[in-house]
């Protein structure tokens, strides 16, 4: 079991590695003309706000559910749902914030190869 555990902490120490890696990556890239930083900076705010919006609703209904399962099946079912949503919600939240940063980088890609 200790082995595996050791394998298990490795393989995400790695994965956080490998993604904070290519989000540096992605950064470092040239954002293009200053129109399309505006424009980029436009479409950022637009989708964290939609992301807060949709947590809110998110957390409300996952809180009621968390409660019900905790209530109706035991404790620790509920805690695990907690849980595995916050899990998801950050991964979808890292993910939009990755999106709408490498967007207008590719985007400045093409303009620059025309490729």
């Amino acid at each position: 079991m200790k082995g595996f555990l050791v394998i298990a902490i490795a393989a995400v120490a790695l994965s956080l590695a490998f993604a904070a890696y290519n989000y540096l990556a992605v950064r470092r890239r040239s954002r293009g003309t200053d129109r399309m930083g505006e424009l980029s900076d436009i479409i950022a705010d637009g989708a964290r706000t939609f992301i807060k919006s949709e947590y809110r609703i998110i957390a409300i209904a996952a809180a009621g559910i968390t409660v019900l399962l905790s209530l109706m099946i035991e404790w620790y079912v509920g805690i695990a749902f907690l849980t595995g949503t916050i899990m998801s919600a950050t991964a979808g939240y890292i993910g939009m914030r990755i999106a709408t940063i490498a967007n207008v980088r590719v985007a400045n890609e093409a303009r620059v190869s025309k490729s």
